[in-house]
């Protein structure tokens, strides 16, 4: 459903301007899956979202995330201080603020009385349960709704930021090389057919040059990088594939 929306959505704008937002609309688009998958809640429904919204949270989270603070490399007073006379303190306070209403609106909707009757319940729910039944179990420590509000945080800046970033990556790599992109469209429509509306999972399966584009996007842009870049450094071939420096 939410796949259908983004490319109606897409379609829509490009037939009436030349230029489409392509971040905005995928941020958008897998924020709503997320939310729908983590909290089951539904942004295009719900009072306190809307898409400009949505992509407003996803820039500020990762500005709280890139914001160079003073303090960091000297922690103590003379880098609070730097860092309340440069106003970057004020700034990320500002952006926490924002970001915690946001996860605030998320833990009211699963506070709501009568919500929880559904006969599934997602993580929120659990650690609700979990919270009040501290008493009884006598724990050590204790689960307060601030731990709820950052792993809402959490949880939602994981699963938009990683696949978001990738799908971007991966339309920026096919624009900047248009034999892949044709070779990618040529598969498609050679496999699948030109009218078929709605390509599923076991379609993809089906779709070997397709998967092996999608690799390659995650080798170059790996959602979470925790290896050193691995690029070729001359020109090679491996088992009849030339790999390009």
């Amino acid at each position: 459903e939410e796949n259908d929306l983004l490319v109606k959505k897409l379609s829509d704008s490009s037939s009436r301007r030349p230029t489409v937002n392509l971040k905005k609309a995928i941020f958008t688009s897998v924020a709503s899956i997320v939310c729908r998958v983590g909290f089951r809640v539904n942004l295009h429904k719900c009072e306190f979202m809307d898409e400009d919204s949505i992509s407003d949270v996803m820039h500020k989270m990762e500005l709280i995330q890139t914001i160079p603070l003073f303090s960091d490399s000297f922690p103590g007073r003379v880098g609070r201080f730097v860092d309340w006379v440069s106003g970057q303190k004020k700034r990320l306070g500002d952006l926490f603020s924002d970001v915690n209403t946001f996860n605030q609106n998320i833990l009211d909707d699963h506070l709501k009385p009568g919500r929880r009757v559904v006969e599934s319940s997602d993580i929120i729910d659990v650690m609700i349960d979990m919270i009040g039944k501290q008493d009884e179990d006598g724990d050590s420590f204790k689960l307060s709704t601030d731990h709820l509000r950052a792993m809402i945080g959490g949880i939602f800046t994981a699963g938009v930021s990683t696949s978001g970033s990738t799908m971007i990556w991966a339309m920026t790599e096919l624009i900047r090389s248009p034999r892949v992109m044709k070779k990618v469209q040529d598969e498609i429509r050679t496999t699948l057919g030109d009218k078929k509306e709605r390509i599923t999972e076991e379609d993809v399966t089906k779709l070997h040059y397709f998967k092996l584009m999608v690799k390659e996007t995650l080798r170059l842009h790996p959602p979470a990088p925790f290896l050193l870049p691995r690029e070729t450094l001359s020109h090679v071939k491996i088992q009849g594939y030339d790999i390009p420096a």
